[in-house]
């Protein structure tokens, strides 16, 4: 993933006028911390209940 946003930087693309989406997030620790910080905002899904700990850690109490 982090390969992907240098190329498309690379490319001229504005990540920070982007708004994404994340499904199926797991607990954050995928693609989502990858480009959280790339982008305007985050919407995070995800439907398991015992990743929403790790996920509120990761995305949602993260500083910006």
């Amino acid at each position: 993933m982090r390969q992907l946003i240098s190329i498309l930087q690379k490319h001229g693309t504005d990540l920070r006028n982007m708004t994404a989406i994340e499904l199926f997030a797991r607990g954050g620790d995928w693609h989502a911390v990858a480009y959280a910080d790339e982008v305007r905002s985050l919407e995070v899904w995800e439907i398991d209940n015992k990743w929403e700990s790790d996920l509120k850690k990761r995305i949602y109490q993260k500083p910006r």
